[in-house]
């Protein structure tokens, strides 16, 4: 199990502005967008394993990925807006 305090990569985005952060964060989503929508329909059938959840599809993988991406923004927009 991955802990976010001792991934460099977490630490790394803990050192970058808010605006630099959602710059990087969107880019990263355009990239991901472009990929999806070039696959085929039997790319999106082959399987991958998740250690916690077990065979998924790619189709499913993009949906967790969302799922996942949802959970960060709510995350930020909870710092952001706290008062």
């Amino acid at each position: 199990m991955r802990i976010a305090a001792k991934d460099p990569g977490f630490i790394e985005w803990r050192g970058k502005s808010f605006d630099l952060a959602y710059a990087d964060f969107y880019s990263a989503r355009e990239t991901l967008t472009k990929f999806f929508d070039s696959l085929t329909e039997e790319q999106f059938k082959k399987t991958g394993v998740h250690s916690t959840y077990g065979e998924l599809t790619t189709e499913e993988w993009m949906q967790f990925f969302l799922l996942h991406e949802a959970h960060h923004l709510f995350t930020i927009f909870k710092l952001v807006h706290h008062k």
